[in-house]
């Protein structure tokens, strides 16, 4: 289990997840959030992330 400190932005419209501890990480997986007034997942692997559900206008910056 990874713990990430997530980092918003409302008027920017950002939220900003960051994995606290560990700074090499396998894949990460991040499900269950939400973000913007809806659920929010995305996942990493070898420095590439896919967002996979995001609310309509919301930046994810990992």
């Amino acid at each position: 289990m990874t713990l990430v400190g997530p980092r918003p932005d409302a008027p920017g419209g950002t939220v900003a997840l960051r994995a606290l501890g560990a700074s090499l990480l396998g894949a990460l997986r991040l499900s269950g959030l939400s973000a913007a007034g809806g659920p929010t997942r995305c996942a990493s692997a070898a420095r590439l992330v896919v967002v996979e559900q995001a609310a309509a206008g919301l930046q994810l910056v990992v």
